[in-house]
């Protein structure tokens, strides 16, 4: 199963969060508080999307681990 594409579900998610109250003070508490129903979606495919492609350091950081 391939990831979901990056840039379009941080774009889904940024563009829900930043209307939703519920989303925007679950991701100043994680795990304190939850996202609303509409929100939870987008969140779990941002986060299936994997690391930032920006991040260049976090892939030269795994690169490193050893299995």
């Amino acid at each position: 199963m391939t990831p979901p594409d990056w840039p379009a579900a941080d774009r889904a998610y940024q563009h829900h969060h930043a209307a939703c109250a519920q989303c925007r003070a679950a991701g100043t508490s994680p795990n304190t508080q939850q996202r609303c129903p509409e929100g939870a979606q987008p969140w779990a495919q941002y986060n299936q999307a994997g690391d930032p492609p920006h991040f260049t350091w976090l892939r030269k950081r795994q690169r490193g681990r050893k299995p």
